[in-house]
């Protein structure tokens, strides 16, 4: 597929998540990073952004071996943090993303044949997320898997 079709298709899923997102959520933000190497560090490359002034697609973050990148870039487990100690345990740009009033985090790992190939990152205002929310994650990264 060429890759101003699977961008497009990718901006179309990311656009239709984020929505509903918002619809269930409130204000947040959606981040789709691709896995790029294997290696600690791992390089994340951001390929979808809601909010492309914070997080421009395009950019990328470098993780560094930490429980953050075991679990969810190595072991493929999904990773819930809220609050702001949870989420500096997690992030480097922790005080950016509550600058953005950002207070709860849902790292979704989207596996491809058995391998993590990114993950669909959504962070809302909430202080935490209301019951029903992880179940809600996992049709989202679906859609943003297929347009991967």
């Amino acid at each position: 597929m060429p890759a101003d079709l699977s961008g497009a298709l990718l901006a179309s899923a990311g656009d239709a998540v984020w929505a509903e997102c918002e619809g269930a959520f409130g204000p947040c933000l959606l981040t789709v990073n691709r896995l790029q190497g294997q290696r600690c560090p791992l390089r994340l490359a951001r390929v979808y952004s809601s909010n492309p002034e914070a997080y421009p697609v395009g950019g990328y973050k470098d993780k560094p071996d930490s429980g953050w990148t075991r679990q969810v870039l190595m072991r493929g487990e999904r990773y819930v943090g809220e609050g702001e100690a949870a989420l500096a345990w997690a992030f480097d740009d922790h005080a950016r993303i509550a600058s953005l009033g950002l207070r709860c985090v849902i790292n979704q790992p989207l596996i491809l044949k058995a391998q993590v190939v990114g993950t669909l990152n959504l962070l809302a205002t909430a202080q935490c997320w209301p019951e029903g929310a992880l179940a809600r994650i996992e049709p989202w990264a679906e859609r943003i898997r297929a347009a991967l």
